[in-house]
């Protein structure tokens, strides 16, 4: 695990998918989703990322552009959507990152909560780390 990703064909088609609807966005939520899915990694020790994880990455704040603020159950519904076109079975796992992303607690399952911990350190700009050395 010794670069960063910085492409995933999940990621790159579905951003590609919602180009239109996130506009001048679009790049600094790639950015956001790449940086994410690299802590994520580092905190599962993973040098390939499932694509169950990287579609969880890819949709889990895109309902703010579709939907507005009340964004996590769009963001959760697209998973219905879009996972059989990456041969993605276990759609109710990739659900649970997206919906538990949010959550203050800890979560029981490893991938909601190593998401979950990824996206506060983004969010918060490395500021709440996690178990993550700067």
């Amino acid at each position: 695990m010794s670069t960063l990703l910085t492409t995933h064909p999940v990621i790159d088609d579905v951003l590609e998918r919602f180009q239109d609807r996130l506009g001048p966005d679009l790049t600094r939520y790639r950015n956001h989703v790449y940086r994410g899915l690299n802590y994520q990694r580092m905190l599962l020790q993973l040098d390939t990322v499932p694509d169950e994880i990287a579609l969880a990455w890819v949709l889990h704040d895109i309902g703010l552009w579709t939907a507005g603020w009340d964004y996590i159950g769009p963001s959760s519904d697209f998973v219905d959507d879009l996972a059989p076109d990456f041969g993605i079975t276990d759609i109710a796992h990739v659900k649970q990152m997206v919906e538990l992303h949010h959550k203050l607690r800890p979560c029981a399952d490893e991938w909601s909560e190593t998401f979950r911990v990824a996206d506060r350190i983004d969010v918060s700009m490395g500021l709440l780390k996690g178990p993550l050395a700067r």
